[in-house]
């Protein structure tokens, strides 16, 4: 997965996350809620390109077109 990857698959939706380095989710609103956090506990390399991190340990790296 990377960052461009996930906005593709997600192009329809106002907003696409990854987490995991290799999931990519995709929605319209958010469900839970959510809590801006530094960016160094969204460290995991995105399994597509390495340079790109894609979340951290319980968290998801969230995007907005």
């Amino acid at each position: 997965m990377t960052v461009q990857k996930c906005s593709a698959i997600c192009k329809d939706y106002l907003y696409y996350a990854l987490g995991d380095g290799k999931e990519c989710w995709c929605g319209d609103t958010f469900h839970v809620p959510a809590e801006l956090v530094s960016h160094n506990q969204c460290s995991i390399p995105c399994a597509g390109n390495s340079a790109q991190k894609c979340g951290g340990s319980w968290k998801i790296s969230i995007y907005s077109k």
